[in-house]
Formats: structure tokens, sequence, C-alpha cells
């Protein structure tokens, strides 16, 4: 699936305050580029001038890689997220709150938990998202953030 999603950058173009924005689009395969209008066609956030390149291309390398965004996952949805070295089991019980276990030490059994979201191993983090290629950050309520070796696979159970 991650390999079916080709990307199309268009150059930077001027808005009202005379700034150069980028804006990068998602073109999901299931349908041909060219049998979609610009309304089919999924925008990342506006990019501005003063957005590092390399976050540009990791937040535009995070969509072509594949994910959850957790807001859009209704009540009750259980995924898999198989990371390097654990498989965890989370179920969705609204937003970014869910039931998670699947580490031995932490939840070998479920817990209530928050995901603030995936990070590329550093401090920047992909708020409410579940990324292949990133690592999951979680917090068990009452704990310290947990975070997970990279995630090599995401999918509904």
């Amino acid at each position: 699936m991650a390999a079916c999603i080709p990307i199309r950058v268009s150059s930077p173009d001027r808005e009202n305050s005379g700034e150069p924005q980028a804006r990068a689009e998602v073109v999901p395969c299931q349908k041909a580029t060219d049998q979609m209008t610009d309304a089919e066609i999924p925008s990342l956030p506006t990019m501005g001038p003063h957005w590092p390149e390399l976050l540009s291309s990791l937040v535009i390398q995070s969509e072509i890689e594949g994910g959850v965004h957790l807001d859009r996952v209704p009540r009750g949805t259980v995924l898999e997220v198989r990371t390097e070295n654990h498989i965890y089991t989370v179920v969705s019980e609204g937003w970014a709150k869910v039931q998670i276990s699947g580490h031995p030490e932490f939840c070998p059994d479920p817990v209530a938990a928050h995901i603030h979201g995936s990070t590329w191993g550093g401090s920047m983090i992909r708020a409410h998202y579940i990324g292949r290629g990133m690592h999951m950050e979680f917090q068990i309520m009452g704990g310290l953030p947990i975070t997970t070796s990279r995630i090599v696979e995401v999918s509904e159970a």
C-alpha cells in the first residue's frame, strides 16, 4: 500500500501576503490522477517559507509511508501497531484516548493511555498520528511518556 501512493508537489505559489507557500498533494492511486477532480485530491497542511525543508520532507514522507490519523478513527476500532520490537494492540476510545497492550513491561494487558503521536526519533512530534517508519509516543495514565521502536506496520486488526 505504501508504494501505491504517488505524491505530487506543486511549485511554490504566492498568497496574498506575498510570501511563497509550498503546496504538496498526496494522490491516492486507487483512482488515476487524470480522473480525479481537485476536490478529490487531499492536501497536506500549507508549509510556509519559514518551515524547514527537512521537516516538510519528513511530513510528506510520513504520508507516503502511510499511517493512521487518530482523530479520524471511530471509537472501538482495533489497530495493530507492529514495531521493530513489539506488537501493540490499540483500541480507540475516541480522539487519542486508547486501551493499549503489547509491551511486556509497561502494558502486558490493556491499559488506558493517550497517544501523543509519532516522532522521527527526536523531539518533533506529529500529533495524534501513528506512522510507518516513525516512533509512536504514548502515555499510560499517571505515567511518563513511552516512545516505541520504529513502526514497521499499522493495520486494522
